[in-house]
């Protein structure tokens, strides 16, 4: 059942079926031809030999990104109702990320919006960038150093500006590291930002691993020449192993942060405010949030024993939402598959393409997820599909 504002008041169930396509897009048989400056699009493919379906190893995969999907939606379609932001359009086209799947000689085709405040773009990318950097962190070893500088919390009017300020900062040091110091900068630098509810402004700050103890101190001193008002303890530099330099590559913002509250378990809740997120996404606009300096990636080849795998799905699934199929001989048929609800379902039969079914844990991230004078969008309900009448029933 459907529950409506006169029966429930405020506190009500969304049919998110209710809610209409974010984004006018062309009919599937005409997606191929879709200008690709437009989708602007990651596009992920799961090989394996078999031709009417794929294997478990790739329904896993999809399984865990439903999770991802079903958060991001949420969060995407809450970001689109903000007033007066720029990124209006760039949260309408999240909201029909990846929704599309293609199952077709034992490959998985979906299109991306590839957007930062995404959560299944950024399990993409996040996992992309420590393939390609975390060998290179273990091959610095004990020359390798992760710096934090940051300087005081700003308001939303001044987040901007700040942002620019620390862009040129970085640069002018970097600059005189190298002619003053005749230091090497060989770095790689992660911008973040965050929002700090209790005191209602923002936290920027760099994370940087550098290869050389000397040069990550110099950086720290001239920082704060850079930036007198900063406070020193909050400026920091340590040895930078694996488990350290993990922080480089995580999300460029917390998207989700503590609401203060337990649940009936005592588990913490957390809370996702659609109008204090939005200018960090508005103020990142065309900033490189990951950036490397004095080395290129071909200058360090990666072993072939290497493996960063448990790492890399401890970062990728921060906020808990991987999980696993419980069918050990699951496999999907050919087909065309659309996103509805929580799973995405075959154009044709009905056929869900996974046994995903979302967690405690996932309806109550939902549950704190806010827009609209901070108005909650509630769990989603354990919908069943059923395919005769393409309809959900309770």
């Amino acid at each position: 059942m459907i529950y409506t504002d006169e029966s429930f008041g405020r506190d009500f169930f969304i049919d998110l079926r209710s809610i209409p396509d974010l984004s006018a897009k062309p009919s599937f048989n005409k997606l191929a031809q879709v200008d690709q400056a437009q989708n602007d699009a990651l596009e992920t493919k799961f090989d394996n030999p078999l031709k009417k379906g794929i294997l478990i190893e790739s329904i896993n995969d999809l399984v865990s990104r439903a999770g991802a999907k079903l958060i991001s939606s949420r969060i995407s379609y809450a970001l689109s109702t903000v007033e007066s932001t720029s990124l209006n359009g760039s949260y309408r086209r999240t909201y029909n990320c990846g929704d599309t799947i293609i199952v077709e000689d034992g490959k998985a085709t979906s299109k991306y919006c590839k957007n930062r405040w995404c959560l299944v773009c950024n399990r993409i990318r996040t996992a992309q960038l420590m393939n390609d950097y975390l060998h290179i962190v273990d091959n610095w070893g004990t020359d390798a150093y992760f710096v934090t500088v940051t300087i005081p919390n700003v308001t939303k009017t001044q987040l901007p500006i700040a942002l620019q300020k620390m862009q040129s900062a970085f640069t002018t040091i970097k600059r005189r590291m190298k002619r003053t110091y005749d230091l090497d900068f060989i770095s790689m630098r992660k911008i973040e930002c965050t929002y700090n509810s209790q005191r209602n402004d923002y936290h920027p700050h760099y994370h940087i691993v550098f290869k050389g103890n000397e040069s990550g101190c110099v950086f720290i001193d001239e920082w704060l020449k850079e930036f007198p008002e900063a406070s020193f303890k909050a400026q920091d530099i340590r040895p930078a192993n694996i488990n350290v330099t993990k922080e480089l590559f995580k999300y460029f913002t917390k998207i989700f942060a503590k609401s203060g509250e337990k649940d009936s378990q005592g588990n913490d809740l957390y809370e996702f405010d659609a109008n204090n997120m939005s200018p960090i996404f508005e103020s990142m606009k065309g900033l490189r949030t990951f950036q490397t300096y004095g080395f290129k990636k071909t200058d360090y080849q990666k072993p072939e024993n290497a493996d960063y795998s448990e790492i890399i799905n401890d970062v990728i699934d921060e906020l808990g939402l991987e999980s696993k199929s419980n069918e050990v001989n699951e496999i999907v048929s050919e087909g065309v598959y659309k996103w509805i609800e929580d799973n995405w379902y075959n154009d044709s039969t009905g056929e869900a393409i996974c046994s995903f079914r979302p967690t405690k844990k996932m309806r109550n991230l939902i549950a704190g997820i806010r827009f609209n004078e901070y108005e909650p969008i509630p769990p989603p309900q354990n919908y069943i599909y059923n395919s005769t009448d393409l309809v959900y029933s309770q």
